[in-house]
């Protein structure tokens, strides 16, 4: 199941996430797996404090004051972000009682937990406070995934750069999408998006190694990633899938269709409408964490770090290497694309070895090259379609989260995984931040009945 917070405009006209919650799967209907949504409006944000205690409130100074937590609804620090108060039964796991904090905002909870001292549970995320209050069970469903590549043309510093560019001094926009390569695992159709100016807009269909593939050739990279974007939109995927993504191809796609006039937002599902969003990258300035989530509508695996952490609980042992292409010929024995003669011929070196394929990214006359180029990248995918339909990584996190019953993205932390099933069975409600030390605590594993 994909849950998402849905984002709205705020005060300030901008994207904010909203206490409305968005809840997408499929059901199947006759023989086919069909899209079903829905939008959660009435619950909300909330987390507790000590009742009739005095709990430890700061300023933005870091000035603090103690104050009776029945009067967090008046304190001027607090005021802005609580709705109300309500009594409960729930207690710390010494007994104490607490009392229910009503938030105006999910993102409130952060702040409030910076500003007061103690709170419980205040770290947990929105979409997974939904599904312990509101959902028993999470039915299991067969995810429609889309497999994708980028390539992209790159710029020394001292070039003019792509023809559209907000952030120039960012790497994943001063460059420009030439290539998208993908596979639907619904349609088992492969697709391949390519841009070059001495380009004709057509269509082809070509085969590679037994397998048809859709090529779409464009003049300009703009009209290859709205051509990209309609087809995602068309199809509308669970999961987007991608070696390294976190660290560029999802904010490669940001950037690229933001500088383009497109809008990051529509890689969101069309039927958001107004809700369509994505989040900008802000880990180390111009990438997103591999875990993050930041599609709207549907879920992002960094391939890499998800089959990187399963080949070691598998086989006790480390990968190679992170890169694609070694860990095909590690574990398939083939490799990423090779180089081939005039006669399609693949080229060995003096150790009978056949010689790898490696793209020039800074060609601008990759158009030269271009049969070697699409089938660079189309080994791309299949290398990651070989990865999942060996480990069934994407099956593995669905069988999780249907029994944990907690957002997809807290199966991939044994920290978050676990909160979720403490706040269903324990008898206790958890201190703020306790899952920090248990990352840093836990030597094993966590075994759970099913």
């Amino acid at each position: 199941m994909i849950i998402n917070t849905l984002y709205e405009l705020d005060y300030q006209d901008e994207m904010s996430d909203s206490n409305k919650i968005l809840l997408r799967w499929r059901e199947q209907e006759d023989g086919q797996w069909v899209r079903q949504q829905k939008v959660i409006e009435d619950f909300e944000p909330y987390c507790y404090v000590l009742w009739n205690e005095t709990v430890l409130v700061s300023a933005k100074d870091n000035t603090s004051t103690r104050v009776m937590s029945d009067l967090l609804i008046e304190h001027q620090n607090t005021k802005w972000m609580v709705e109300r108060l309500e009594p409960t039964d729930k207690t710390t796991s010494d007994g104490r009682p607490l009392i229910k904090v009503i938030l105006r905002k999910p993102w409130m909870a952060r702040i409030f937990a910076r500003r007061v001292k103690p709170t419980f549970e205040a770290d947990v995320p929105y979409e997974d406070r939904y599904l312990v209050d509101e959902v028993d069970e999470v039915k299991p469903y067969e995810m429609r995934k889309l497999f994708i590549d980028l390539e992209a043309l790159q710029f020394k510093s001292e070039d003019a750069g792509p023809t559209r560019c907000l952030k120039p001094n960012n790497p994943r926009d001063f460059q420009e999408i030439n290539m998208i390569g993908a596979y639907d695992s619904f349609s088992k159709q492969r697709v391949q998006w390519v841009q070059h100016y001495r380009f004709e807009e057509e269509v082809k269909v070509e085969n590679f190694d037994g397998n048809d593939v859709m090529i779409y050739y464009f003049d300009n990279e703009k009209s290859l990633l709205q051509s990209f974007v309609n087809y995602v939109e068309g199809i509308d995927p669970d999961v987007l899938l991608a070696w390294g993504g976190g660290f560029y191809d999802w904010p490669t796609l940001f950037y690229r269709l933001e500088s383009n006039g497109i809008g990051a937002n529509k890689l969101s599902p069309r039927s958001l409408k107004m809700h369509r969003h994505m989040m900008a990258p802000t880990f180390k300035g111009h990438q997103y964490r591999a875990k993050a989530q930041p599609i709207i509508g549907r879920l992002t695996i960094s391939l890499d770090v998800l089959f990187k952490r399963v080949y070691m609980d598998s086989t006790s042992s480390k990968l190679p290497s992170n890169r694609l292409g070694d860990v095909g010929e590690d574990i398939f024995k083939v490799g990423k694309a090779y180089v081939r003669d005039e006669n399609g011929e693949v080229v060995l070196d003096e150790n009978g070895d056949p010689i790898p394929f490696k793209p020039d990214f800074n060609d601008p006359n990759y158009d030269e090259w271009i049969d070697d180029y699409l089938y660079y990248n189309y080994r791309d995918v299949e290398l990651m379609i070989d990865i999942e339909e060996k480990y069934n990584l994407v099956r593995g996190q669905q069988n999780l989260q249907e029994l944990a019953k907690c957002q997809y993205n807290s199966t991939f932390s044994g920290s978050s995984y676990a909160r979720v099933y403490f706040m269903r069975n324990a008898g206790f409600i958890q201190k703020t931040g306790w899952q920090e030390t248990f990352d840093e605590e836990l030597k094993g594993a966590i075994i759970m009945d099913p």
